[in-house]
């Protein structure tokens, strides 16, 4: 088993780029465009995936992207490790990978929320993002990601401006206070069984 850092503190820490946005509600998990996967900015697959059927990449032994929740692994390794959940195809899977949505997720939520926008509005904005305030939501930077991943990054995105966890995150996002408040608020456990990806230490 490699040696890797903590995985949980890493997806705080994209959250907390959320928490940037406001005193009392903040941050988000989550995407961008894999290597073969460029250009194609419409949503592919829609509503729930409980199984891990090949979306039609089939790049499974491609490497994750660096820098992200699953660097130094492969698809193959996620797809290995799936649970059941809504980011579970092939295709989800390679994009996951390749992509590391946390990122754009987190990007987009946080600028939605700077920009007024709460519970449903800023789920709806993390994913489709508005152009009249020029902000790019998940479902373009991931077009990979079936309507129902998507929620699960949107919902991960809400939960952490819910529970309040920004002012600690925004002070230190890899710190144990904020690590502890998603923990403790169930954002961090209700993404991975939302989505079905397994954690990264778990690899």
């Amino acid at each position: 088993m490699r040696t890797r850092r903590n995985p949980t503190l890493w997806l705080a820490a994209l959250l907390a780029l959320s928490a940037a946005c406001g005193d009392d509600e903040d941050n988000g998990d989550g995407g961008n465009t894999g290597d073969n996967n460029t250009g194609n900015n419409t949503g592919n697959n829609t509503g729930s995936n409980t199984g891990g059927e090949d979306g039609g990449d089939g790049d499974l032994g491609a490497s994750c992207k660096t820098g992200g929740l699953y660097e130094g692994f492969k698809a193959a390794d996620l797809k290995a490790e799936i649970g059941t959940g809504k980011c579970t195809t092939d295709k989800e899977i390679i994009a996951v990978c390749k992509i590391n949505p946390s990122t754009p997720a987190a990007d987009a939520g946080g600028k939605c929320f700077l920009n007024g926008k709460k519970e449903a509005a800023l789920r709806t904005c993390t994913v489709d993002g508005d152009s009249s305030l020029g902000i790019v939501g998940l479902r373009e930077a991931a077009a990979d990601l079936s309507d129902g991943c998507l929620d699960c990054y949107a919902e991960s995105v809400a939960c952490s401006a819910e529970a309040n966890c920004g002012g600690v995150c925004v002070a230190d996002p890899t710190g144990d206070a904020c690590v502890k408040c998603r923990e403790d608020a169930g954002c961090t456990p209700d993404f991975y069984s939302c989505s079905g990806l397994p954690r990264a230490e778990n690899l």
